[in-house]
């Protein structure tokens, strides 16, 4: 038997940022498990302070090192790394550097897989292959969620009572107001639609505690109460920009949070501060996992 070409996963960065290339590529491997298997270098950092093994019961996923990756010597786009070195390059083959709207890739990822080439995959966005399979993403999300979070998720949402009839709000703040200050105004417009609307419920989440809080008070408001916040890596800079600092605790209530919104109905964009956010689009992509 051949060796195995690998595709090696660069995950960095928040939460929704290193799930969606995960899901994507594990839906992958039903039709080149064959040919390939998957890598992860998984970058504990101030995005998200956790090991993958904390987060993951997975098999399907080999956790590698920046040497291993030398010796494989796959192919790196130089759109994401400095002058890689040209024997990492295919081919005859122009990779696009540009992200579209849906915020996946790029085509040319079939190139590679059809010529049985490795590469890296640096990105936080789902990979853009004929070969992946989003409806898969909710199966996979279920298989690969460390059982004991699982378990407790799903007594959160007994207790909670969160369902399809609830409406999901995800709040992003942080280190996004420093980038667009309207942040703050749909916030409160958000507030406004809820206390306007008795007739509904609501599921409240937000990487901020403060901006939780604001909705405590609200009768047809359910919010995951937790212990951890977002701080800042470096308390002397004044903003979250660049500076977000994600601890174990604080990730790992995140995962409830991410699960008890992908439960609710989150199709509105109007009940979401940042609709583009990576963390709410990962949610709506596993929406059902809880049903398999």
């Amino acid at each position: 038997m051949s060796e195995l070409s690998s595709i090696i996963l660069c995950s960095q960065g928040g939460l929704g940022n290193r799930l969606r290339p995960i899901l994507s590529a594990i839906s992958m491997l039903e039709q080149i498990n064959d040919k390939y298997d998957l890598k992860c270098l998984w970058i504990k950092d101030r995005g998200l302070d956790i090991h993958f093994n904390e987060l993951f019961d997975i098999n399907l996923i080999k956790l590698t090192t920046v040497k291993d990756i030398c010796v494989i010597k796959p192919y790196i786009d130089d759109c994401m790394f400095n002058d890689p070195e040209p024997n990492y390059r295919p081919h005859n083959v122009e990779l696009s550097k540009k992200e579209n709207h849906s915020g996946s890739y790029n085509k040319n990822i079939d190139y590679l897989i059809n010529n049985n080439k490795s590469f890296v995959y640096p990105l936080p966005f789902f990979i853009d292959s004929s070969f992946v399979n989003p409806q898969k993403y909710p199966s996979i999300f279920n298989m690969i969620l460390n059982k004991n979070i699982k378990s407790e998720i799903l007594k959160i949402a007994t207790n909670l009572n969160i369902t399809t009839d609830v409406i999901g709000c995800h709040i992003r703040a942080s280190d996004y107001i420093d980038i667009d200050p309207n942040i703050i105004k749909r916030i409160y417009n958000i507030k406004t639609k809820i206390k306007n609307n008795k007739m509904k419920r609501y599921f409240i989440c937000s990487d901020e505690s403060r901006f939780e809080k604001l909705f405590n008070n609200i009768d047809n408001v359910v919010i995951y109460k937790k212990k951890y916040d977002i701080k800042k890596e470096d308390e002397n800079k004044g903003c979250y920009s660049k500076n977000c600092y994600r601890g174990t605790g604080y990730v790992l209530e995140s995962v409830v949070d991410l699960c008890l919104l992908s439960m609710c109905n989150t199709e509105n964009d109007s009940y979401h501060s940042l609709p583009g956010s990576t963390f709410l689009d990962s949610a709506r992509k596993i929406k059902g996992w809880d049903k398999i």
